[in-house]
C-alpha cells in the first residue's frame, strides 16, 4: 500500500502497519486528527513523516492484522483496546 492510501485508511479508522515496523506495531487514528501508535503515543502526520523520508516510506504499508497471541495493551485514557 502506498503512503497516501495508508493515510486514508488511518483516517477511516483502520490500523496500519509498515514493513519497517515490528510485527506488533501499528498506527491508527488519534484523538485529535493525528495518529496514535499501539503503545498510546500520539503524533501528527507531519511529525511522523518529517523524519521518515525516502522511497522506503512511500510504500510498504498494509492493514494491521492482530494475532491471537498479541497481548492487549492498556492505553493512557484507561481500559484495554
Amino acid at each position: 500500500m502506498l503512503k497516501g492510501e495508508a493515510i486514508k485508511a488511518i483516517q477511516r479508522g483502520e490500523k496500519v502497519t509498515h514493513q519497517n515496523f515490528s510485527p506488533d506495531e501499528f498506527m491508527e487514528k488519534g484523538r485529535h486528527g493525528g495518529i496514535q501508535f499501539e503503545d498510546g503515543v500520539q503524533s501528527t502526520l507531519f511529525e511522523f513523516f518529517r523524519v521518515r523520508t525516502g522511497e522506503s516510506w512511500e510504500t510498504g504499508y498494509s492493514i494491521f492484522k492482530a494475532t491471537a497471541s498479541e497481548p492487549k495493551k492498556s492505553n493512557p485514557w484507561g481500559g484495554l483496546r
